[in-house]
């Protein structure tokens, strides 16, 4: 397992529960957008987190206001402010994660959160409550 586009923590301040539900919304979220520009674009989505958010805008799946993640200097961010990780296999995405409320990736374990991308691609159910087609 590779872990790509690591960049340095934004700043940190923890939300409601700490952070964790809106986290796991954001990377649940992101992940079904990535989904989703890929079905719509046949592409596969980049590896690095820098190119994210102008992909999916390429592919029209986020507008510039987008009012499902937070967006910090065109990174998707985290609760505590860290933008998110991405995860490939053999270079190909796999699965997002955050670092958590301690800012250290810990390789998806400790307190990190991740959100495979597999189980959103098998399960149509997923999808019924994303968001509205624009």
């Amino acid at each position: 397992m590779a872990v790509l586009a690591l960049s340095p923590g934004c700043g940190r301040g923890p939300r409601g529960d700490g952070g964790v539900t809106e986290t796991g919304n954001t990377l649940r979220e992101t992940a079904l957008l990535i989904l989703w520009a890929q079905i719509r674009s046949s592409e596969d989505p980049p590896l690095a987190a820098a190119e994210l958010i102008p992909w999916l805008r390429e592919h029209k799946v986020i507008r510039p206001d987008e009012p499902f993640m937070r967006i910090d200097n065109g990174l998707v961010v985290d609760a505590w402010g860290s933008p998110i990780v991405l995860i490939a296999e053999d270079r190909v995405l796999t699965a997002l994660g955050s670092r958590g409320p301690n800012g250290t990736w810990d390789g998806g374990r400790v307190d990190d959160l991740v959100q495979k991308l597999e189980p959103l691609r098998r399960d149509p159910h997923e999808w019924a409550t994303t968001r509205p087609t624009r």
